[in-house]
C-alpha cells in the first residue's frame, strides 16, 4: 500500500511540473523557428515560451508599471556558465508565456528555465543576440498581413489592409520586437528614442527610408520602426515586407497592401489573390512536371477544395502570392523537401470541403484514381528510376482532364488543364553555387506574355535544426531575367551538397497565373486550374 501511494504521489508531482516544449522559446512576434537564422531572441525582446503546466490555468496578464519578476507565481531564469538573470513574465497560462528578456541577458548559448509555484521546468537552450526583430502579424502567427498602420493624419492612422492599401510615398509605422536593448528598465515604458543597431525595411524588395527605429513609448519590449514606401515598390495586395537590424539578422516576412490610388487594392497578375480576398469557397487543380538536371521527371497533381473567411485581412499562404517583381518567405520546422513540413497554415483541414472521394486524372499517360478525401495529391507518372516511373503522365505541350464525382460541399467538376511548353532556364549551369549575402539572377527564354508569369522558387533546409526556409518569387515572363535580392535569402540554411544534413534546391519554371484555366461547380465560387512546368537544381546556399 505505502508503494502505492508513493507512485501516486510521485505522479501528481510529474503532472505538475512545469515543462518546455522542444524548440518552443520563440520570438512572439515572428515565432520564427529556433534553428533559422533570424530565430534567435534580442536583449530586450519580447518572447514566447510554450509548454504545459507553465502558468496558473486562468491565464493572468501583468497590468502595470513597473514589471515584476514574478507573475502570478511564475518565474523566468535565463543563464549561461556562472551568469544568471531574471526575466520579465506579462502573461502566465497554463501552455503559454509572454516574457520580456532583460536588456542585461548574457549574449550567446543559454538556457531559459520556469519556475511555477516553486517546480521547476527542462531547461530550454536558446540563442541571444543583441538584434532580431520579429514583425507582428494580424493572425498573430508571424505571417500574412502584417501588423502596419497608414499614417493619414494625427488622428487617422488605420491598420494596412485589403481595403485600406497605402499609396507609394506614404508614412507607415512598422510593429514589431527585438530590435536591441535598452539602456533604461526592461520593467517600466521606455522612453521615445532610436535604438543603436542600424535598422533597414525593405518593401517588395525595395529599401524604404527609416525615420524612427525604436521602443514604442506606450509599451516594454515593443518596438515601432516608422518608414516610407518607396515611390518604385511593388503594388498589390500582398507586398512583402521585412526588416534588417544590424547588417545582418532579417525579420520574418509580412504583406501589406499598396496600390496607386489608396483604398481598396488589387492584384491583376494573380487571379487567385483576388478570389482569396473575396472570399468564399474556392478551388484549385494544379498539375505540374518537375524535370531535374539527373535528368529525371515527375509529373503530379494537387486539387484543394476550400473555404476562405472573407475580410480586410484575407490571406492564404499557397494563393496570396507576391506581385509580380518580388519574393516572399517562409520559415518553418521539418523537412519541406519530402514533405514533412508545410507552409504556415496549410497544414489546416478545418476549412477543407468535401468534393468527394477520389479525383479522377485523364491524360496521355492514361487514367488514374487519386485517392480522397480533399485535398488531393498524387504523383501521376514521369521518367524517373528512384520512384519506378517509365512513363510521364503529361505530353506538353498538350492537355488533360481532371474529374470528381462530388461530395456534400462540391458538385462534381470537370477541368481541362492544358500543358504548355512553358520556359526554358538559360543560365541553370551557373546557379550550382549561391551567396546568399550577394543574391542571384535567373534568366530564361520562352514562355507565353499573355497567360504566364515566372516562377522562381528556392528551398534550403538543415535537418539538423529541423528548419526549411521556402522563397517563392515571381516575375512577368516577357522580362525574361530576374534578381532575387539578399534580404530574401538571408534565413535560408546554409547548404552543401555533400553534406546529408543540409538540402538546398532552386526550382524556374512558369505559371499561367494571368489567364488560368477555369472551372465552376456548385459549391464553389471560383475554381482555377492550371499547370506548371519546373526545372528543379539541387544548389549550394553559401
Amino acid at each position: 500500500m505505502f508503494r502505492l501511494a508513493s507512485i501516486g504521489l510521485f505522479a501528481s508531482v510529474l503532472s505538475a511540473q512545469p515543462f518546455i516544449y522542444r524548440h518552443g522559446v520563440l520570438n512572439a512576434a515572428s515565432f520564427m523557428a529556433p534553428g533559422a537564422p533570424g530565430g534567435a531572441i534580442a536583449q530586450g525582446a519580447l518572447f514566447s515560451i510554450f509548454g504545459s503546466g507553465l502558468g496558473p490555468d486562468s491565464a493572468i496578464s501583468a497590468s502595470s508599471y513597473p514589471l515584476q519578476t514574478n507573475l502570478a507565481g511564475v518565474t523566468v531564469k535565463v543563464s549561461t556558465g556562472g551568469m544568471s538573470v531574471n526575466a520579465y513574465p506579462v502573461f502566465a497560462g497554463a501552455s503559454q508565456l509572454n516574457v520580456i528578456m532583460p536588456s542585461n541577458a548574457p549574449l550567446g548559448r543559454v538556457s531559459v528555465q520556469v519556475t511555477y509555484s516553486g517546480s521547476s521546468s527542462n531547461p530550454a537552450p536558446i540563442n541571444v543576440v543583441p538584434g532580431a526583430l520579429g514583425i507582428f502579424s494580424v493572425n498573430s502567427a508571424g505571417f500574412g498581413p502584417g501588423v502596419l498602420t497608414n499614417y493619414v493624419s494625427s488622428a487617422s492612422q488605420p491598420v494596412n489592409s485589403l481595403q485600406a492599401s497605402a499609396v507609394p510615398g506614404q508614412v507607415i509605422t512598422l510593429w514589431g520586437t527585438g530590435l536591441g536593448p535598452v539602456t533604461g528598465g526592461d520593467n517600466v515604458a521606455p522612453p521615445a528614442g532610436n535604438l543603436k543597431a542600424s535598422t533597414e525595411v525593405f518593401v517588395g524588395g525595395v529599401s524604404a527610408t527609416v525615420s524612427y527605429h525604436g521602443r514604442s513609448p506606450c509599451c516594454a519590449a515593443e518596438d515601432q520602426i516608422v518608414f516610407t514606401v518607396p515611390e518604385n515598390a511593388p503594388t498589390g495586395c500582398y507586398v512583402p515586407v521585412l526588416a534588417r537590424v544590424a547588417g545582418t539578422t532579417v525579420s520574418n516576412a509580412v504583406t501589406m497592401a499598396i496600390s496607386s490610388k489608396g483604398g481598396a487594392c488589387s492584384d491583376p497578375a494573380n487571379p487567385a489573390a483576388q478570389a482569396i480576398a473575396a472570399g468564399g469557397n474556392i478551388g484549385a487543380i494544379v498539375a505540374q512536371r518537375i524535370i531535374t538536371s539527373a535528368p529525371t521527371t515527375d509529373d503530379s497533381v494537387f486539387a484543394d477544395f476550400r473555404k476562405i473567411a472573407s475580410g480586410p485581412w484575407a490571406f492564404d499562404s499557397v494563393y496570396s502570392l507576391p506581385p509580380l517583381g518580388t519574393c516572399t518567405t517562409y520559415v518553418m520546422e521539418g523537412d519541406v523537401i519530402n514533405g514533412s513540413a508545410l507552409l504556415p497554415g496549410e497544414a489546416s483541414t478545418a476549412n477543407v470541403l468535401a468534393a468527394g472521394a477520389n479525383l479522377t486524372a485523364q491524360g496521355p499517360g492514361g487514367s488514374i484514381q487519386v485517392p480522397g478525401p480533399a485535398p488531393f495529391g498524387a504523383l501521376l507518372g514521369g521518367q524517373d528510376p528512384a520512384e519506378k516511373l517509365t512513363t510521364p503522365f503529361f505530353d506538353v505541350p498538350g492537355g488533360a482532364t481532371f474529374s470528381t464525382s462530388g461530395g456534400t460541399d462540391v458538385d462534381p467538376i470537370t477541368a481541362n488543364v492544358n500543358t504548355p511548353a512553358g520556359i526554358t532556364w538559360t543560365n541553370q549551369n551557373a546557379l550550382g553555387t549561391i551567396n546568399r549575402s550577394k543574391g542571384f539572377t535567373v534568366t530564361w527564354s520562352g514562355g507565353n506574355p499573355a497567360s504566364d508569369n515566372a516562377i522562381v522558387v528556392g528551398i534550403g533546409e538543415n535537418l539538423s535544426s529541423n528548419v526549411s526556409t521556402v522563397v517563392i518569387c515571381l516575375a512577368d515572363v516577357s522580362v525574361n531575367s530576374f534578381i532575387v535580392a539578399p534580404p530574401f535569402l538571408a534565413n535560408l540554411a546554409a547548404t552543401n551538397l555533400a553534406d546529408t544534413t543540409t538540402a538546398g534546391a532552386l526550382f524556374v519554371g512558369s505559371l499561367p497565373m494571368k489567364k488560368p484555366g477555369q472551372f465552376s461547380a456548385k459549391g464553389l465560387n471560383t475554381g482555377i486550374a492550371a499547370f506548371s512546368a519546373l526545372d528543379a537544381l539541387a544548389v549550394a546556399f553559401q
